[in-house]
């Protein structure tokens, strides 16, 4: 199908290029153009889903504002990518394009996730947390991740978020993902000249952005169902802080760590199996690791990264798979990084 391409490596457990299959689904099997195929080979972990809808971006990148209906039309486009159907070659005018999406279902779903909240640490499963140990490492929580990093309290239920957008040169973890999401430009093929936003926008050259085929198709879907989709994104509509469209997105964000503890391996492409990895310098970092267990490393705070039926290896070395940058926090010593492991089971 348009969306698949041959990958020269795995993604493994946990991981999936998914603007690389959004991109290929719009460019290449929406629009009937398979030279726009290209090869999803920047593959990111999957993000926590709660607090998502609090912040004011979402995607790896920062991309995608969340005020107002953006979260529809990310879900609008996620559920096109997802296998879903859209007929974009019949001339509709001004109705937009006929599609699968279940506009009444991407609105039920938006209230889910916007309930939900992080888990916290189960000490009767995983063994009390010291708060002496804790107390220490808040303090070095504060001068070490809190600004970019802030605290989230999970259980207000109308917390609003801003994650902290630090440019990819400056984090210094593997660029790829970010990279290809700037790069991507497809061969517009029979929307040359149509707008962007199907009704606004600038006008599509031959070749355009990728993302602006996938932005047209989503606003096309969208206006071929106007009472849908209007109830659908005052359905689902909460309250969040704003953010500006960014045209060139070199960025990765930085979400509060409500739930850290629960979501190895880390950094955007889960190079790094555990908290503990993450706080030692690059150099120290495992190259390679197993993924696939359901068991955690309580002491290091992350996976439990030994080779087990179904697992498979994770190698840093290969393209999109660098576990360099986010060196902060690199310099503790080790007392310290442990005491700051023991305050982030509190988050």
């Amino acid at each position: 199908r348009g969306r698949r391409a041959r990958l020269l490596h795995s993604s493994g457990h946990g991981r999936l290029d998914a603007f690389g299959q959004i991109f290929n689904a719009a460019a290449v099997e929406f629009i009937g153009q398979p030279e726009n195929r290209r090869a999803p080979d920047a593959p990111v972990s999957y993000p926590v889903l709660w607090s998502a809808a609090h912040l004011d971006v979402v995607q790896w990148n920062g991309s995608a504002p969340n005020a107002g209906p953006g979260p529809l039309f990310q879900n609008i486009t996620t559920a096109l990518a997802v296998y879903g159907q859209i007929d974009m070659h019949a001339d509709a005018g001004f109705r937009g394009y006929s599609s699968s999406v279940d506009f009444d279902g991407l609105a039920e779903i938006q209230n889910w996730v916007y309930a939900l909240k992080s888990p916290q640490w189960p000490e009767s499963i995983l063994g009390a947390v010291s708060q002496e140990k804790a107390g220490r490492g808040e303090a070095l929580y504060q001068a070490q991740c809190a600004s970019c990093h802030e605290l989230s309290s999970r259980d207000d239920p109308k917390r609003k978020l801003q994650a902290t957008l630090t440019p990819v040169d400056a984090v210094g973890t593997d660029p790829r993902m970010a990279q290809n999401f700037l790069d991507s430009r497809s061969n517009s093929g029979f929307l040359t000249g149509k707008k962007t936003a199907y009704v606004a926008g600038d006008v599509m050259e031959t070749q355009t952005p990728t993302i602006n085929l996938v932005v047209h198709a989503a606003m096309g879907a969208a206006l071929h169902h106007p009472v849908q989709t209007v109830k659908a994104a005052l359905t689902d509509y909460h309250s969040v802080h704003k953010a500006a469209i960014d045209a060139h997105p070199d960025y990765y964000k930085a979400r509060p760590l409500d739930g850290i503890w629960s979501s190895a391996p880390y950094l955007h492409n889960g190079s790094v199996p555990t908290l503990h990895d993450l706080l030692l310098p690059e150099s120290e970092r495992p190259r390679q690791f197993h993924v696939g267990s359901r068991e955690m490393d309580t002491k290091y705070v992350g996976l439990n990264t030994a080779a087990g039926a179904g697992s498979s290896l994770f190698d840093t070395s290969l393209p999109g798979n660098g576990n360099g940058g986010h060196a902060y926090g690199t310099a503790l010593s080790e007392p310290e990084r442990m005491d700051l492991l023991e305050y982030l089971k509190t988050l």
